[in-house]
């Protein structure tokens, strides 16, 4: 189900961000305690603005944190997201992406992006 979030754009009246947020996996990983969630967001100003975030929560009913926020290329499947070795979170994204973040560490988890 997809959100819709109006946001404040600058200190003058009028103006606001329209953004929808639609979830696009939304998945646990048991053995690291971990849950995923991958969320397309769609803002609109000016100009249209998509992103798509990489978010997790410590189960069970952990609070969401987010992990890698990109602009995908329209052709790109979602991110594959996997633990390596019990340390490492590994975000793999195909294609050319531009990356405006990327969380260093969720608990004692590293994070890598690919």
């Amino acid at each position: 189900m997809a959100t819709f979030i109006a946001r404040p754009l600058g200190d003058g009246p009028g103006f606001s961000l329209a953004c929808i947020n639609t979830p696009v996996l939304d998945f646990p990983d048991p053995a690291a305690g971990i849950h995923f969630y991958v969320e397309d967001t769609a803002c609109d100003s000016f100009g249209n603005d998509l992103s798509e975030s990489v978010l997790a929560a410590r189960m069970p009913g952990g609070r969401k944190k987010l992990l890698f926020k990109y602009s995908p290329d329209d052709r790109n499947p979602p991110p594959r997201i996997t633990v390596e070795g019990g340390k490492t979170i590994v975000i793999q994204v195909d294609g050319s992406v531009d990356v405006s973040y990327q969380a260093a560490t969720l608990g004692s988890y590293s994070i890598r992006s690919r």
